[in-house]
């Protein structure tokens, strides 16, 4: 299932033309595909097809006719984005499926309220629809693990890389091209971290489930991070002495990348 992510301008008129311009590209892109995939486009669109009809939105409305395109029959109609001030709100954000998407997957569209721990400007929108999925064997990722280089016995890689790149000293040794000077480098760095590093650059398999990707722990220090940034947010934009709620995100969003490495 291939995925495309675009970002759709946001400026105000100063940005209809290149709005329409992204969207002629959207255009594009989904002629070339829609004999192989099932389109679904989706995200933070910045128009809307609930409002006043300004510019934008009537850009919007014609791209989705053109490219027939719909929205479900009970799409719900309810903010997805919420000024930080609280200015205003509006529905911007949409799923669009072509008709005959629409009933082969039956998608169910649902505009969640907003939680506490939510830090965005925009609240979620879930769609959910029947899928055939092929059953296929993950194959095991393997990676290279990053040199403890607390346990690296300097004098070794020293001497390693003087003793190597001494062999191609003269002038007669030394490669004619970079890349070769390059790889030979290369080389003698390697050489020297593996003489001089325990376990140098360890070949390590990752688990598609488990510590490796996501598990319990990661998931509550997402949460927290959150919960922290929000705490800080709300009490900057009113202008209240908010170091201590600094410092507790900062602590926060160091602990979330200790448990994702």
């Amino acid at each position: 299932m291939p995925y495309k992510y675009i970002y759709m301008p946001s400026a105000q008129s100063s940005g209809d033309n290149e709005y329409k311009d992204t969207l002629d590209q959207i255009s594009e892109i989904m002629d070339k595909y829609k004999e192989l995939y099932q389109i679904i486009l989706c995200g933070d669109m910045n128009a809307s097809l609930h409002r006043d009809n300004r510019k934008r939105d009537k850009i919007f409305e014609e791209f989705k006719n053109i490219n027939n395109l719909h929205i479900p029959d009970s799409y719900p109609k309810k903010p997805t984005f919420f000024h930080h001030i609280g200015k205003y709100t509006s529905q911007i954000d949409y799923f669009l499926f072509n008709e005959k998407c629409i009933q082969q997957i039956k998608p169910s569209v649902k505009i969640a309220s907003r939680h506490p721990t939510n830090s965005s400007d925009h609240t979620l929108v879930t769609a959910n629809f029947v899928m055939n999925v092929k059953r296929c064997t993950l194959r095991p990722t393997k990676i290279y693990t990053r040199p403890n280089w607390k346990k690296c016995d300097k004098s070794v890689y020293k001497s390693t890389i003087e003793n190597s790149l001494g062999k191609t000293s003269g002038q007669n040794n030394i490669p004619n091209n970079v890349e070769s000077r390059i790889q030979k480098l290369e080389s003698a760095l390697h050489k020297a971290g593996m003489k001089s590093i325990p376990n140098y650059r360890k070949l390590k398999t990752l688990k598609s489930v488990g510590k490796g990707i996501w598990n319990s722990k990661i998931s509550q220090a997402s949460t927290e991070a959150k919960s922290a940034h929000k705490i800080w947010k709300d009490k900057t934009i009113k202008n209240q002495d908010a170091v201590l709620e600094k410092q507790n995100l900062k602590n926060k969003k160091h602990r979330l990348r200790q448990l994702q490495r």
